[in-house]
């Protein structure tokens, strides 16, 4: 990992605390493999600590059963969803770095699949780059829980005092900021082209997709009424979108990239994506060039305006009204509801 390296303004000193273990689960004991990996993930995290603030490094768990070792982290806390992770079709995680609490302070814990991680010490394999890269990824969401805890103080994991949906759209940008600039940071690990190439692929896949995904659930909502339910129904195909642009932002943001979003992007013209990419784009560079001012939730206000946008690109128009929303959904062709 210390190639990838180049380019950085590494520092002679790492950040990870000296605390930091390492621990490898199912793995055999003794073998030389294990001893290989242990010792080239071990300068990994040196490595990464060097060129990104690992300060809040809690510990890092690489395991064969994933689930098994998520479920082996103690939170610190109470949660019903912050082990969970994405496992579809398209996307399986293999890395994730979870926020617990450690003496009162916000802290993360990085978990990896072993077999992904594995390829560290196999750089003749295909995937080695983009092993390196999801390495570095997870370890820039230290960095990230860093800069969101400080410019939020008292904030995360804190109860929301507002209503659901409220609730719901801070998440949403701050899932989409989190991934901007995990990308952003880890730019320069692994094959930027290749990483590009990825990024792109998968935002433009989803995006061509997502009006398309949420026309059933409203039509259901027609029949049932339950406007919680629709809502939650359509988040993810919408939300996912914006989170995947945030990768390909960060990325090309942090290799200086320049190529044109339509021409990377075939599949997200004519889409609601495509003409609000260059406004989510200037107000992530935003939050990048203010990461150190404290300023609580109203920071993300920008993000959150444009996520409301998304909603009203498919004909779902939320409006603020007292402390919550007020949701207005106008009939079209698309969202009729289909009678037998």
């Amino acid at each position: 990992m210390p190639d990838d390296l180049d380019g950085f303004e590494a520092s002679p000193y790492s950040t990870v605390p000296e605390d930091v273990v390492l621990t490898l689960l199912d793995f055999t004991s003794g073998h030389p493999e294990t001893q290989c990996f242990s010792a080239a993930m071990s300068q990994a995290i040196m490595d990464c600590g060097r060129v990104m603030d690992l300060e809040r490094l809690d510990g890092v768990t690489v395991a064969f059963d994933f689930d098994a070792a998520l479920s082996s982290i103690d939170l610190g806390y109470e949660s019903a969803h912050a082990k969970g992770y994405t496992k579809t079709e398209e996307f399986l995680c293999v890395g994730k770095a979870l926020t617990v609490r450690r003496c009162g302070k916000l802290m993360s814990h990085v978990v990896f699949h072993a077999p992904t991680a594995g390829l560290l010490i196999h750089p003749e394999h295909e995937s080695h780059p983009l092993a390196v890269n999801i390495i570095a990824h997870e370890f820039a969401h230290v960095t990230g829980l860093k800069w969101n805890d400080e410019a939020m103080p008292g904030l995360l994991l804190a109860p929301y005092q507002t209503d659901w949906f409220t609730a719901s759209l801070f998440d949403a940008a701050l899932i989409v900021w989190d991934e901007y600039l995990a990308c952003r940071l880890a730019a320069g690990f692994g094959d930027a082209v290749r990483q590009r190439k990825l990024y792109a692929k998968n935002y433009e896949g989803d995006a061509s997709l997502a009006v398309s995904r949420t026309r059933e659930p409203i039509r259901s909502y027609r029949l049932h009424g339950d406007l919680e339910k629709m809502m939650a129904q359509i988040r993810v195909p919408l939300i996912q979108p914006l989170k995947l642009a945030g990768y390909l932002l960060g990325h090309l943001d942090g290799m200086e990239d320049k190529q044109p979003l339509d021409a990377l992007c075939l599949g997200h013209i004519g889409t609601p994506y495509q003409s609000l990419l260059p406004a989510l784009r200037a107000e992530l560079r935003n939050l990048w060039d203010t990461r150190d001012h404290a300023a609580g939730v109203e920071r993300h206000a920008g993000l959150i305006k444009l996520i409301i946008q998304i909603y009203e690109g498919i004909g779902v128009y939320p409006k603020k009204q007292g402390n919550g929303y007020y949701v207005s959904i106008p009939y079209s062709p698309e969202t009729l509801p289909r009678l037998s």
